[in-house]
C-alpha cells in the first residue's frame, strides 16, 4: 500500500501540469455548458473529461512525429491542439464513411486513442512532461478560457424573451451553424447528409470539419443544437486560437513568449476596437460570425510551425507535415487554406537552404505551373469560388468597404480619395494598401515593424520575413482577386476572409518577438517585472469585457444594429419548433409555410426542410425555385385527400402553418393541428417519407 501511494505521488508530481491543464479545460467547458443550459450536467462533465483526455492521447501520438524542440517549447497547448486536430479529423472521416453514427464513431476513436497512448507509455516509461513549458502552458489555457468566457458574454446568455418575441444574441448565420451541428450529430454516412436548403440533395463540398466536436457534444450530452453552439462551438474555438497562438510563438521564441502571444491575441483590441472604424475588417467580428475561421486559423498555425521548422533546419519531414496539415485546413476553413496555399508552396523555394539556389528556382517554377493548372482545373468543377488574379474587383471592393465604415475621419478621408478626387492608379493603390493596413491591423503594423527591428539580429531570415510575406499575400488577394461570381459563397468572401489569418500572424509574431526582445526566453527576471506583467494581463481582461457587448452586430447598417432586427423569431415559432423536435424522429422532414428564409425553423427543429428560401441557393437555385413553386401550389389545394397525398409524395412529416400564410385547405383539415399557439399551427402527416 505504501509503495502504491509513493508511486501515485510520483506520478502526480511528474505530471502535475498535465492534470491541471486537463482540469482547467474540463472546468471551462462545464461552466460554459451550465451557463447556457441553466443547470449543471453530470453527463456533460463526463463527456468533457473524456474529450480532454482523448485530445491529449491523440496529441501524444502526434508528438511522436514532431521534432523534440517544437514539442518541448509548445508543451501542453501544442499537444492538446494537435491531438484535437488529429482526433477530430478522424471523426470527420468516420462521419462521412461510417454508417454507425457519431456515438459509435467516438467509441472507436476512444478505443484507438487510449490504447495507443497506453502502448506509448509502456514503451517509454521514463517519458515525463517537460517543466520547461509546463507553467506557461498552464497559464495559457487559463487565460484562454477566461478570455473566451468574457468575449462570449452575449452568447452565454444567448436567448432573450421580450413579450412574444425571442431574440438570439448572435449573427444571423447562427441558424446555419446550428442546423449543421444537428445534421452531423444525426448522420450515418455521407449519403444521409442533405443540403441544408433542399432535402434529398447531397450537401455541397464545404469546410464542415469544425462542426464535428459540437456535433459530438450535442449527441452525447443531451444539449440541444442551439445550446451547443453557444456553450461549446464558439467559446471552444476561441480557446483553440489561444492555444495556437501559444504553440506558434513558443516554437519561435520559447514558451513564455508563447504565453505573451496568446494573451495579446485574446486580450488586446483589434483594429476596429482601436478606432479604425470598419467592423467588416475587424478580426474579432469576422471570427465570431464565421466560426470556422477560429478552427481554420488554429490548423494553419500548426502547419506553419512545421513549415518554418523544416526551412530553418532543412528537414524534409517537417515540410511534408506542414503541407499535410495545410491540406487538412481545407476541411476546417477553405478561405484560410486559399490564403496560405501559394505562400506555403513557394516558401521552401525561398528559404530551404538544403538545396542549391538553381534547384530551388526550378522547383519553384514547377510548383507555380502546377498551382496555376490546379486553380484552372478547379474553376471548371462548379464547386470552387472564383479564383482569378486580374484586379477586376478592386474598385467595387473598395466601395463596398467604404460603405462599411462608421461615420468619421477615415470614412470621409477615403471617400474623398476614392470617390471625389482623381488620382493616378499608383497613388490610388497606395491609398488602398494604407486603408487595408489601418483597418485590418491597426497599430499592430507598427508593433510588427518595431519587433522586427528588435530581433533582426537574433533570428534567421526565414522567421523574420514571415509576417511581412503574409501581409503582402493578404494585400495581393484583397486587391488583386476577381469578385466571386461562381454562386459558391458571397462575392467578396475570398478577398475578405484572409484578413483573419493576416491579423493572427502579425499579432502573434509581434507579441512573441517583442517579448523575446525585452525578456528573452524566460519570465521577467525581477519580481517587479513579473508583477507588472501580471498587472497588465489583469487590466487587459477589461478589453473583452467592454467590447463583447453587441459584438456580432453592424452599427453602420440600419438593419443590423440590434439583434432583434435580424436574429429573432416569434415565441410561438420557437415553441412550435420545440414541439416538433421533441415529438419527431431523426430523418423526418419539417416544412415552414413561409419558406424559412433565415433557416431558423430547420435549426430549431433540428430537422431537414423540404425547401428553404434562404440566401444561399448557389448552383441549385433552379431546383430550389421549383420546390418553392410546389410549396406555393401545396397551399392552394382544397382537397384533404390530395393534400395528404402530396405530403406523402414530398416526404413532409411536419408542417408549420403561419398566420400570414394564405391556404385553401378545407376547414376539417385546418382543425386537425397537433399544436396551436396564437394562430401558429403545426400539422402532422404520418405517411411522410423518412
Amino acid at each position: 500500500m505504501f509503495a502504491f501511494l509513493k508511486y501515485l505521488k510520483h506520478t502526480l508530481d511528474s505530471h502535475k501540469h498535465l492534470y491541471s491543464f486537463l482540469a482547467v479545460c474540463v472546468l471551462f467547458l462545464s461552466i460554459w455548458n451550465a451557463q447556457v443550459v441553466g443547470r449543471f450536467s453530470f453527463s456533460a462533465l463526463i463527456f468533457f473529461t473524456v474529450f480532454a483526455i482523448l485530445c491529449m492521447a491523440y496529441g501524444q501520438i502526434f508528438c511522436q512525429i514532431t521534432p523534440l524542440s517544437i514539442r518541448e517549447k509548445g508543451g501542453l497547448p501544442f499537444q492538446f491542439l494537435c491531438g484535437f486536430l488529429l482526433a477530430n479529423s478522424f471523426l470527420f472521416i468516420l462521419t462521412l464513411i461510417s454508417p454507425l453514427g457519431i456515438v459509435a464513431n467516438i467509441g472507436i476513436l476512444s478505443v484507438i486513442g487510449l490504447a495507443s497512448a497506453w502502448w506509448h507509455s509502456r514503451q517509454n516509461p521514463a517519458a515525463q512532461e517537460s517543466s520547461y513549458s509546463g507553467l506557461p502552458g498552464l497559464l495559457c489555457v487559463v487565460i484562454s478560457g477566461i478570455a473566451a468566457t468574457l468575449w462570449c458574454s452575449d452568447q452565454l446568455t444567448l436567448v432573450s424573451i421580450q413579450g412574444e418575441q425571442v431574440t438570439y444574441r448572435a449573427w444571423q448565420d447562427i441558424f446555419i451553424h446550428v442546423r449543421e451541428i444537428s445534421a452531423f450529430s444525426q448522420a450515418h454516412g455521407l449519403n444521409t447528409i442533405s443540403d441544408i436548403q433542399i432535402s434529398g440533395a447531397p450537401a455541397h463540398a464545404y469546410h464542415y470539419a469544425s462542426y464535428m466536436p459540437a456535433a459530438a457534444v450535442h449527441a452525447l450530452t443531451g444539449t440541444n443544437a442551439i445550446e451547443t453552439y453557444a456553450s461549446f462551438y464558439l467559446p471552444f474555438g476561441i480557446l483553440l486560437t489561444g492555444l495556437a497562438a501559444f504553440a506558434f510563438a513558443a516554437s519561435l521564441w520559447g514558451p513564455w513568449a508563447g504565453f505573451s502571444a496568446a494573451a495579446v491575441l485574446l486580450l488586446m483590441p483589434d483594429a476596429y476596437q482601436q478606432g479604425f472604424q470598419n467592423r467588416y475588417l475587424s478580426y474579432t467580428f469576422m471570427q465570431f460570425v464565421n466560426l470556422g475561421g477560429l478552427y481554420g486559423v488554429a490548423c494553419a498555425a500548426i502547419a506553419w510551425i512545421f513549415m518554418l521548422d523544416g526551412c530553418s533546419r532543412n528537414k524534409y519531414s517537417s515540410l511534408i507535415a506542414g503541407y499535410i496539415l495545410l491540406a487538412i485546413c481545407l476541411f476546417y476553413k477553405a478561405q484560410i487554406f486559399v490564403a496560405n496555399a501559394f505562400l506555403m508552396m513557394i516558401y521552401p523555394c525561398l528559404f530551404f537552404t538544403g538545396l542549391k539556389k538553381r534547384w530551388r528556382l526550378l522547383i519553384g517554377l514547377v510548383f507555380i505551373a502546377l498551382f496555376i493548372l490546379a486553380v484552372d482545373w478547379s474553376q471548371g468543377t462548379g464547386r470552387v469560388p472564383t479564383l482569378r488574379l486580374d484586379g477586376s474587383t478592386t474598385a467595387s471592393y473598395l466601395k463596398y468597404l467604404l460603405a462599411d465604415y462608421d461615420p468619421g475621419v477615415l470614412k470621409s478621408f477615403f471617400t474623398g480619395v476614392f470617390i471625389e478626387q482623381q488620382h493616378s492608379k499608383l497613388l490610388q493603390g497606395l491609398y488602398a494598401v494604407a486603408m487595408l493596413l489601418l483597418s485590418t491591423l491597426g497599430l499592430w503594423t507598427l508593433a510588427m515593424l518595431a519587433a522586427a527591428f528588435g530581433v533582426k539580429n537574433r533570428v534567421r531570415l526565414v522567421v523574420l520575413a514571415f509576417p511581412f510575406l503574409v501581409v503582402a499575400n493578404y494585400l495581393v488577394m484583397s486587391l488583386g482577386l476577381a469578385m466571386n461570381s461562381s454562386g459558391i459563397g458571397g462575392p467578396y468572401e475570398i478577398v475578405n476572409r484572409p484578413l483573419v489569418w493576416a491579423y493572427f500572424v502579425v499579432v502573434v509574431w509581434a507579441a512573441g518577438a517583442g517579448y523575446c526582445w525585452f525578456f528573452g526566453d524566460g519570465p521577467p527576471r525581477s519580481r517587479f517585472g513579473r508583477m507588472v506583467l501580471a498587472a497588465l494581463v489583469c487590466v487587459s481582461l477589461s478589453v473583452p469585457y467592454i467590447f463583447s457587448k453587441n459584438l456580432q452586430t453592424l452599427p453602420v447598417a440600419e438593419e443590423y444594429i440590434r439583434y432583434e432586427q435580424f436574429s429573432s423569431a416569434p415565441l410561438c415559432v420557437v415553441k412550435a419548433a420545440a414541439y416538433i423536435r421533441e415529438n419527431s424522429q431523426v430523418g423526418e422532414i419539417a416544412q415552414d409555410s413561409e419558406g424559412d428564409p433565415q433557416f431558423l425553423f430547420t435549426a430549431l427543429t433540428e430537422r431537414q426542410a423540404f425547401v428553404s428560401k434562404g440566401l444561399h441557393s448557389g448552383t441549385r437555385r433552379q431546383n430550389v425555385n421549383e420546390r418553392l413553386g410546389e410549396m406555393a401550389a401545396f397551399k392552394k389545394v382544397d382537397d384533404t385527400a390530395q393534400i395528404k397525398l402530396l405530403a406523402s409524395t414530398y416526404g413532409l412529416s411536419w408542417y408549420l402553418l403561419q398566420p400570414e400564410s394564405e391556404v385553401s385547405w378545407p376547414r376539417s383539415l385546418l382543425d386537425q393541428a397537433v399544436f396551436n399557439c396564437n394562430g401558429y399551427r403545426v400539422y402532422r402527416f404520418p405517411n411522410g417519407a423518412r
